[in-house]
């Protein structure tokens, strides 16, 4: 009666998490998608280059090209151009900080 539990419990579980991962595939192949038709191709590809290197500047990337789409800023059948996403990733990125090194002697 015990195995019979433990198994039900995991045959569950695996369920639950093969779920989530049908679900995260799903969302992820919307968000290529949406770039795809919205972004020239050296756009998507400095998409692609974000994603690598700053999944959560993605994720809001995804989400303000999205909302353009939506409001009607970008059509159907308009891309967005390389020069225009830069533009909008430096307004997400907001202000860099200059770095500076200084040296104490003694």
């Amino acid at each position: 009666m015990p195995d019979e539990e433990l198994t039900d419990a995991r045959r569950r579980k695996l369920a639950k998490a093969m779920g989530q991962q049908k679900a995260a595939a799903a969302l992820e192949g919307q968000k290529r998608a949406i770039l795809r038709k919205y972004l020239s191709d050296g756009a998507y590809a400095r998409a692609a280059n974000v994603r690598i290197s700053s999944p959560e500047l993605f994720d809001k990337l995804v989400s303000v090209v999205a909302q353009l789409v939506q409001m009607g800023r970008v059509k159907d059948g308009q891309t967005i151009s390389e020069e225009q996403l830069v533009s909008l990733l430096s307004s997400m990125k907001g202000p860099e900080r200059e770095t500076s090194i200084s040296f104490h002697r003694k």
